[in-house]
């Protein structure tokens, strides 16, 4: 799992990060292998992230989640995960004007992702 969205935008010649939105999400995890990053790709509209791919059908750790944070932000953010996808809400004040936004996804136990 590398992303979700529609990549041929991505791989369109002079491609910017105004041509992205919040549908358009890429994953890497931390190098010690403990944390996984969604990297959401624009500001949603209504300051709910919806990552598909981390629904409950996607095993992330045998605990599942334990805690979402965004980057420069120190609380937890509020969120809920079910069958169709992991829901984020963005707290206000956010600057909706960033070209993109990382979660940081605290797995409850190891992380197995592969």
């Amino acid at each position: 799992m590398s992303g979700e969205g529609d990549e041929t935008k991505l791989r369109a010649r002079g491609w910017k990060f105004g041509d992205c939105d919040a549908s358009d999400v890429r994953f890497t995890r931390s190098k010690d292998g403990r944390f996984l990053y969604a990297i959401v790709l624009g500001y949603p509209k209504d300051g709910q992230v919806k990552i598909r791919t981390l629904g409950e059908q996607t095993v992330i750790a045998d605990g599942g989640i334990r805690r979402v944070t965004l980057l420069g932000h120190d609380e937890p953010l509020s969120w809920k995960r079910d069958a169709v996808a992991l829901d984020v809400e963005l707290p206000e004040g956010v600057d909706q004007n960033q070209p993109a936004y990382a979660l940081k996804i605290e797995p409850a136990g190891k992380l197995s992702m592969d």
